[in-house]
């Protein structure tokens, strides 16, 4: 690649992340979220489970750690309390676990005479009955991460593709992260992008090709030698 093109690839990242997209995302640790789960904030436990759920984690650790919590806020959570929240959460990342050994916990968390806590535990039986069925936790689009060329080094390559749009880079960007979770990768790297006119890195162009590599990532467990 030419200096001039490199030039324009930067002005495309920048352009692309001014309009929302993030890019050079972290992988989450499972450690981290542990520590999280464990805090003495009802806040930051609630928003670790966010994290979690559909972040495609395969953790027996993790979901332990859920368990737990759940098992220690249930009894003292009340109708008008922020814990209502927090057991809802807990319940959906649980649920993507994809281990039906949880099934019977979600079973009581959906008897719950708390209408929240009930009815996102129902939902979250749902998802994880098809991601039992699938064999995996359960990945959202939304939680595919944007990886730089370094990122990438430690992930398997799985499948590159284009996509085409007349609308923003984001775009592309979201079709590209759908079509990761459907070839089997939890992660993207954006390469380069062209306009209709065979200009490159065009991001306002009026139709914009993206070309992405897919990659399947490890998240290390915190019972695997990767987090020692």
């Amino acid at each position: 690649m030419t200096s001039h093109l490199r030039r324009l690839a930067v002005a495309f990242l920048v352009a692309v992340a001014a309009s929302g997209t993030l890019y050079a995302q972290a992988m989450p640790s499972v450690d981290n979220l542990i520590a999280r789960l464990q805090s003495q904030s009802v806040a930051e436990r609630t928003r670790a489970s966010q994290d979690i759920f559909g972040a495609g984690i395969n953790s027996k650790a993790l979901y332990a750690e859920v368990a737990k919590r759940i098992g220690e806020v249930l009894p003292t959570v009340t109708k008008d309390s922020p814990k209502v929240d927090e057991l809802a959460w807990h319940a959906k990342a649980i649920g993507t676990s994809g281990d039906m050994a949880y099934m019977p916990l979600l079973e009581q968390l959906s008897r719950s005479d708390i209408r929240g806590i009930a009815r996102h535990a129902k939902g979250a039986q749902e998802t994880l009955r098809e991601a039992a069925e699938a064999g995996t936790a359960y990945l959202d689009y939304t939680k595919v991460m944007v990886l730089t060329e370094k990122q990438a080094e430690g992930c398997r390559y799985v499948a590159q593709r284009s996509c085409e749009t007349s609308r923003s880079a984001d775009k592309c960007v979201d079709s590209h992260k759908d079509n990761a979770v459907e070839a089997g990768a939890n992660a993207i790297m954006l390469l380069m992008t062209s306009s209709q006119s065979g200009a490159l890195f065009s991001v306002f162009g009026s139709d914009t090709t993206m070309l992405a590599n897919y990659y399947a990532c490890p998240i290390a467990d915190a019972s695997s030698p990767q987090s020692q």
